[in-house]
């Protein structure tokens, strides 16, 4: 395991009715810190030009425990409010980079270098490809997939005045909007 967060594991005390920490050499938990949870994408007020924050797993449960039983209402933070954020496997309804066509797309992976790969709903295969007997790549078998920074992505919505949107697809194939998500 390359660069782990290593968290020393605490427990309840019943005798003096305090939370401990346990010191023995197998209690600590490690946890990988190079997984992304989500992707926070922001808009700057004045230049009115998106961002993204990438955020880790171990992040992100920090910020959970911090807020547990608390709701967390996102909206404007140093100049710049809050859009939408985004994990593996959420679905945005915009348009295709190349060819501007409308549809859905499934968040592939987040990654600051890249920026944001996008797969349309469709497409099921694998992101390598098949394999064929000789052991060589099925020219053509990958998965259709593109990348976006959050600038370019704002200007693939739904039509001018409105910037790409997360939607839920329920098991019958019902489309719902989601809002500040």
């Amino acid at each position: 395991m390359e660069g782990p967060v290593v968290v020393p594991r605490r427990e309840w005390s019943y005798d003096g009715n305090v939370l401990t920490t346990n010191d023995r050499p197998s209690a600590p938990r490690a946890f990988l810190s190079g997984n992304n949870h989500h992707a926070e994408i922001w808009c700057d007020t004045k230049k009115e030009t998106w961002s993204a924050e990438v955020v880790s797993m171990h992040e992100a449960a920090q910020r959970s425990r911090a807020r547990q039983g608390l709701a967390v209402e996102r909206g404007e933070e140093d100049g710049h409010h809050f859009v939408m954020s985004l994990s593996e496997g959420e679905v945005l309804h915009m348009r295709h980079r190349e060819t501007r066509e409308l549809g859905y797309f499934v968040v592939a992976k987040l990654s600051e270098s890249e920026g944001i790969v996008f797969v349309p709903h469709w497409d099921a295969r694998s992101a390598g490809g098949r394999i064929n007997a000789e052991g060589e790549k099925v020219v053509g078998s990958g998965r259709s997939s593109f990348a976006l920074k959050p600038s370019h992505l704002k200007t693939l919505g739904v039509d001018p005045a409105t910037p790409p949107y997360k939607v839920r697809v329920d098991p019958l194939g019902n489309v719902t909007r989601i809002e500040k998500d």
